[in-house]
């Protein structure tokens, strides 16, 4: 019977047809009639065999690396604690994925995760390019400055106030992971109920101190404000729509599911795009026409989302915007204070540079160039915020697996060191495609200033994706983990290193971007740091 095991473990590992994952196995020999092999559960992490007795028994396990060099055990009395397997015991077998991408079942997954995230995330920029697509064809850079000031305001009000997403995925992964499908419809319908209330604060605060908060990111007696005013008060009526938005694109990203939220993306953000020349130009409602049909398209993926949350019975009617009791509201909003404070270190960065471009001259040339420039970087950014998104599902989830198969914790540091090295070589790539994309810049603006100022910062914002990539993975893991205040800490230090970079840099909109370098440098310090010597997957903790 040892001998028989032997055989089949070897054949295990030798049929893989890549590291990370055991495609095939060999049948038993005539001599063990009593034992049958059996195909375990397939984990992100990797293949789970085992050598199964057709008598339930004890359950042993045993972890390999992957298959290419494999460490075949001797014996059976090498690879089992209590000796010997005998016929009335399970011999579990788990493999674990290399950290380099070969092509196997992790990569797959990665990438299945990754197309329809990047897509779903690039259609964000790409309607928001739309945007300042259409206001740049009226000629007036200040009209494009007050739009990108007052999107600038939303945003940071936006984020600061909706922690839900960071929060809630992470849970409603691991409970999926657990196939616990009460607790999923608990923290759906507790993160909607929250989501309402948070949302009408942000529409009372935008709706009714528009030019105070413009006031933050534009000079005083600009004559933006004026123009950006009418513009946020509308983008400000969505907050609610845009919170509910939040929370069905979490709860079906914690489903392993990055397809739906696709749909839905497409299909609002196709009206609103199909609207945009309709109503700045036919109806001559100008900026205005531009908030209206970003209203409509929000409205739109609100309604989507909640039809989809109940057909699919993701919540039940009766749990749908019942708030949470004191306990878990305590726990999701202490969570929530550390992800308000990295939100608000972050975006304080972003207002801080436009803020100091709208500052370098008064014509508006360099403000309209420096968010003609965040349009472009934004493109390839987004690609890597999905890395980040399919991080903070992947990891959870490969912990929780891991830990129901007594597995420990080499499966999902192996699939972390995966998603870093995945999100560096996209970096790279991005970093070359933003390069070879600045003719992009004149389908902006016709003002051949504002080209000429915005060219620098691009290839600026070029070589930031090579540290993206590593920060926004990093990020995304964290997120997994639940380390929210480590990555508020983070968040804070960076912001506190480009505000004194910005006293030496901020006299060009070349050194503004210079200093965003400073910024996500220090975010890469700050994950790195985690991964390697703080976070749960330290090289500390691993088994020796």
């Amino acid at each position: 019977m040892v001998r028989a095991l032997q055989i089949a473990l070897a054949a295990l590992v030798a049929s893989s047809s890549c590291p990370g994952g055991v495609q095939g196995f060999a049948p038993m020999p005539a001599a063990t009639p009593s034992l049958a092999m059996h195909r375990g559960a397939t984990s992100r992490a990797g293949t789970r065999w085992g050598v199964v007795p057709l008598r339930k028994g004890p359950l042993r396990r045993i972890q390999l690396g992957c298959a290419g060099s494999p460490d075949v055990p001797a014996s059976t009395t090498d690879i089992t604690a209590g000796g010997a397997v005998s016929e009335d015991e399970t011999l579990e077998v788990v493999t674990t994925p290399k950290a380099w991408p070969c092509g196997d079942k992790l990569d797959k997954a990665i990438i299945l995760l990754s197309v329809p995230a990047i897509i779903n995330f690039l259609i964000v920029p790409f309607t928001g390019a739309c945007d300042t697509f259409w206001v740049g064809r009226m000629g007036d850079a200040m009209k494009i400055a007050a739009q990108g000031s007052a999107n600038q305001i939303f945003s940071t009000t936006f984020w600061v106030l909706g922690f839900l997403p960071s929060v809630i995925t992470p849970l409603i992964a691991r409970a999926h992971a657990k196939k616990d499908q009460n607790a999923v419809q608990k923290h759906v319908g507790e993160a909607l109920a929250m989501a309402v209330a948070i949302g009408l604060i942000g529409t009372l605060i935008v709706v009714l101190l528009p030019q105070m908060l413009l006031g933050v990111v534009l000079p005083a007696g600009s004559p933006a404000i004026a123009l950006a005013t009418p513009y946020l008060m509308i983008r400000g009526l969505t907050m609610i729509p845009q919170m509910i938005v939040t929370v069905g694109f979490s709860t079906f990203r914690g489903l392993v599911d990055t397809v739906t939220p696709l749909q839905v993306a497409f299909g609002s953000n196709l009206i609103r795009v199909i609207l945009l020349p309709v109503l700045i130009f036919k109806f001559g409602m100008g900026l205005v026409g531009a908030g209206i049909a970003t209203c409509v398209a929000d409205l739109i993926s609100a309604g989507w989302y909640l039809r989809l949350i109940l057909t699919r019975k993701l919540t039940a009617p009766g749990r749908m915007f019942l708030m949470p009791d004191s306990k878990t509201l305590v726990s999701l909003m202490g969570a929530g204070l550390a992800v308000q404070m990295r939100t608000l270190a972050m975006n304080a960065v972003f207002i801080l540079g436009a803020k100091t471009a709208a500052s370098i001259d008064a014509t508006g040339n360099t403000a309209a160039a420096h968010f003609i420039t965040i349009q472009v970087w934004s493109l390839g950014g987004t690609m890597l915020l999905a890395l980040s998104t399919v991080a903070a599902i992947l990891v959870p989830r490969a912990v929780a697996e891991a830990e129901r198969a007594g597995a420990g914790i080499l499966p999902p540091k192996k699939t972390a060191d995966r998603l870093f090295l995945w999100g560096m070589l996209s970096g790279v790539v991005l970093c070359a495609l933003q390069c070879f994309t600045l003719p992009m810049l004149a389908w902006f603006t016709p003002l051949q200033e504002v080209r000429d100022a915005a060219v620098a910062p691009s290839l600026i914002g070029a070589g930031l994706q090579l540290i993206n990539g590593m920060v926004f993975v990093g990020e995304g893991i964290m997120q997994g983990h639940g380390a929210f205040k480590q990555l508020a800490i983070n968040g804070v230090g960076s912001a506190i290193g480009m505000i004194v970079a910005l006293q030496f840099l901020g006299d060009s909109l070349a050194g503004v971007w210079l200093a965003f370098i400073v910024f996500n440098f220090l975010r890469l310090i700050g994950v790195l740091r985690h991964h390697f010597f703080q976070g749960p997957l330290a090289l500390k903790n691993m088994p020796q």
